[in-house]
């Protein structure tokens, strides 16, 4: 398989970001929404990660025989699994709970909507561009 050129990975991740957030930015339909500044952060990071390490061992693996790709798919679900169990579990006594965006009414309303805008254009985007 070619190595993606920067500005591929580069759309890969842009598509990654809004969806990681999406769990956060739902609950503005709520009418309060609040976002921890190094939790957030930190949940980015892993997440980038974790859909880094993903990626290369879906290319690494793409020519092995399957006994062995399907071997490294149950193992990165499991680190996948357990990184984000433990983030969860441990985020809140590890990291420091402010600084901290919190909307209101409106602005929670909005926020969510723009969010929901961005996810959903890169979701369906790619489907609505003219194919060359």
């Amino acid at each position: 398989m070619p190595k993606p050129t920067k500005r591929e990975q580069l759309e890969t991740y842009a598509l990654l970001i809004p969806l990681l957030l999406l769990w956060r930015f739902i609950l503005g339909f709520t009418g309060e929404l609040i976002i921890p500044l190094y939790e957030t952060i930190a949940y980015i990071i892993l997440s980038s990660a974790l859909a880094g390490g993903l990626l290369i061992a879906l290319r690494k693996g793409a020519f092995m025989p399957k006994r062995h790709s399907v071997w490294i798919t149950y193992a990165i679900s499991l680190v996948t699994l357990g990184a984000y169990f433990g983030f969860f579990v441990f985020a809140n006594r590890l990291l420091p709970a402010q600084p901290r965006l919190v909307f209101h009414g409106g602005y929670a309303y909005g926020m969510a909507s723009v969010s929901l805008i961005i996810i959903l254009i890169s979701l369906f985007g790619p489907l609505l561009k003219k194919k060359k």
